[in-house]
């Protein structure tokens, strides 16, 4: 079994283009007119009959459509290999790179002439062209190439409240020369004491119960979170409030993720209210089950479909071309433009 992901092809790229260069150009009347999700879905997202198109043949080919999105940007499948082969016209075989086994198509995918001018692009055909964490030190755990479950599930979350009187002063050295939390105040770093003299972090309006998505951020990443990682990096230090949730994408994915756990724990450090937790930002982490291109796809569509966070974040990625193919680069891109807009 593989999952794929196919991308369709955006039919005002121009318009659309143009739409975010006025956006952010002073003078422009579209000067700061963002778009709500369902304005900008119906002014430049593919059509709803393109998109059945895609699902009818899909399941045509014995495929099963396992995601579809508001936006009709992307359509998630998972098939049996045999299934797929004869659906593109290309056979996966196993290549041998370096002593490690690899899959990947032996040619590129060939889709059907009436979805010539809606298919832009089919990834998740080999798991060599994959994401890469930024961090080298720590290793990854062995990813599935398949993992059986729903292709969007909620997973673990956790929170607590922050201590303030615990707050070691605007000092570094807390962690006797590791970097640490209280780095940040320093002046070889952010010299944050005059945002936090400002206590706008991260819920100047009193939202209930959680802060509001203005001040939250979605982090992009492959494998879950290490729970103890994140429970000794606030047991370390007691006066940072803490608030995530985990999102599985394509399958259960494995632990533990030393990347993600990494950003959780940064960016949490970096946007903390030192006290109630209701008032330190919100991270959603979208878990990838491996780092296959096609499954980041995936992830991207799916912060931008639920539009959790205003900030997304990802310390994932890879040279262009040999990382990820041009056509899903272009779908990739087509995700950044409407999380922009």
């Amino acid at each position: 079994m593989l999952r794929l992901v196919i991308g369709l092809q955006h039919p005002h790229m121009a318009e659309e283009e143009q739409f975010l260069e006025e956006l952010h150009t002073k003078g422009s009347p579209e000067y700061t007119h963002f778009l709500t999700a369902d304005e900008w879905n119906t002014r430049f997202s593919p059509s709803q009959q393109d998109e059945q198109a895609v699902v009818d043949w899909a399941q045509a080919q014995g495929f099963t459509v396992s995601q579809r999105f508001a936006n009709r940007l992307l359509v998630d499948v998972e098939a049996p290999v045999s299934a797929i082969e004869a659906a593109l016209g290309v056979k996966i075989n196993s290549y041998a790179i370096g002593g490690a086994s690899y899959y990947s198509n032996d040619r590129n995918p060939a889709v059907p002439a009436a979805l010539g001018n809606i298919v832009h692009s089919v990834g998740g055909l080999n798991n060599i062209q994959v994401i890469k964490a930024g961090n080298h030190k720590f290793p990854e755990p062995e990813s599935p190439v398949y993992s059986p479950g729903p292709a969007y599930a909620v997973g673990e979350s956790g929170s607590h409240d922050g201590d303030r009187t615990k707050l070691p002063g605007a000092k570094p050295g807390f962690t006797n020369g590791a970097y640490d939390p209280t780095d940040m105040y320093s002046s070889q770093a952010y010299e944050a004491n005059a945002l936090d003299a400002l206590e706008h972090c991260c819920n100047p309006l009193g939202n209930p119960f959680v802060s509001p998505k203005e001040t939250s951020i979605a982090i992009a990443t492959a494998g879950a979170q290490s729970p103890s990682d994140i429970t000794g990096f606030f047991k370390q230090y007691p006066y940072l409030a803490s608030n995530y949730r985990e999102f599985y994408i394509d399958g259960t994915p494995a632990c533990c993720d030393p990347e993600g756990t990494l950003d959780l724990e940064w960016s949490t450090a970096m946007a903390n209210s030192f006290g109630v937790v209701t008032n330190t930002a919100m991270v959603y982490m979208y878990d990838g089950v491996n780092a296959n291109s096609s499954t980041f796809t995936s992830i991207y569509n799916n912060v931008l479909n639920d539009g959790f966070g205003r900030v997304f974040s990802t310390s994932w990625g890879g040279a262009e071309f040999d990382t990820v193919p041009q056509s899903v680069m272009d779908t990739d891109h087509s995700i950044f433009n409407s999380l922009i807009g």
